[in-house]
């Protein structure tokens, strides 16, 4: 597995402090300037792809494909099928030192998409991160992405919960969209 680089992990990090959106963070990522190291690159170039690439509408939870539009794919793969194995183990090893839980069930549900690593732990971390993602989005000062952001999470956490039966997950998703009812209204 290949070690993660500072100069890269710091600047997703304050990417994704205040960020509504995966392509938000990309956008900063991807001006950043990250020094001229092989390794930084490619795990940059890597978490492009994981940020870029997005659910498809088609009713499975777990398709990923196609970039957001507008997003030249510029080299990069347009579905998860056509990902590198060495984007996998750079995605695996950043999942393990994201704090960002936004970013954390992102790389998880990708991983889990992907059939790399353990199963288990990529379902209970997507769904983990993405209900602890919401309370963030929602206190985002762009009020109406963040709204928007935090129900998309809240609907991935709950389709994975049911899709893979995990109750205290459900029963989770269940409250916190209850609780985002709540404040809307």
């Amino acid at each position: 597995m290949p070690q993660v680089e500072p100069s890269v992990l710091d600047v997703l990090m304050e990417a994704a402090k205040d960020a509504v959106s995966y392509e938000a963070i990309a956008v900063v990522l991807a001006a950043a300037d990250i020094g001229t190291n092989t390794a930084a690159a490619q795990q940059r170039d890597a978490l492009l792809t994981a940020l870029r690439l997005r659910l498809s509408d088609t009713g499975k939870a777990q398709d990923f494909a196609a970039p957001l539009p507008g997003d030249p794919l510029k080299g990069r793969p347009a579905s998860l099928s056509e990902v590198a194995t060495e984007h996998l183990e750079i995605w695996s090893a950043y999942v393990a030192t994201v704090s960002n839980p936004f970013v954390q069930g992102r790389l998880h549900h990708l991983l889990l998409a992907a059939g790399h690593g353990r199963k288990l732990d990529h379902i209970r971390g997507a769904a983990a991160g993405y209900l602890d993602a919401a309370p963030l989005l929602l206190a985002t000062p762009r009020r109406l992405p963040g709204l928007m952001g935090a129900t998309e999470c809240l609907r991935r956490a709950g389709d994975l919960a049911r899709t893979f039966n995990q109750t205290d997950l459900c029963k989770r998703v269940t409250d916190d969209m209850a609780a985002l009812a709540g404040r809307v209204l």
